[in-house]
């Protein structure tokens, strides 16, 4: 039996294994490595809040508008669950990595 997560950027579910590929692997592993630093730094209370920080926030919302919601959506929920708020500087990264993956796999 194929696993699967739901891809709310993609809408639908997308198989586990999608990231077999050495290509694609690579933008997985720089996503998970962002995620891992990303849930440090909340957890620490290290993030930044720099007010100029946030070139990557402002233009994804022109430029990745459906990647941007969710991630505005994972924000929600970690707001709502945990009391924590992803600062505009992580959620720009954020949308650069998952923009970033998801590129590539198009590109299959």
């Amino acid at each position: 039996m194929n696993k699967a997560v739901y891809s709310p950027v993609e809408g639908n579910y997308v198989p586990l294994n999608a990231v077999a590929d050495p290509v694609l692997s690579f933008y997985y592993q720089r996503l998970i490595t962002h995620l891992k630093y990303l849930v440090f730094r909340i957890f620490k209370q290290e993030q930044t809040d720099s007010e100029t920080d946030d070139f990557f926030y402002r233009i994804s919302r022109i430029q990745y508008p459906r990647i941007h919601r969710c991630v505005n959506i994972i924000d929600e929920y970690m707001n709502y669950n945990y009391n924590i708020h992803m600062s505009t500087e992580e959620m720009g990264y954020l949308v650069i990595h998952l923009s970033a993956l998801l590129k590539r796999k198009n590109m299959k």
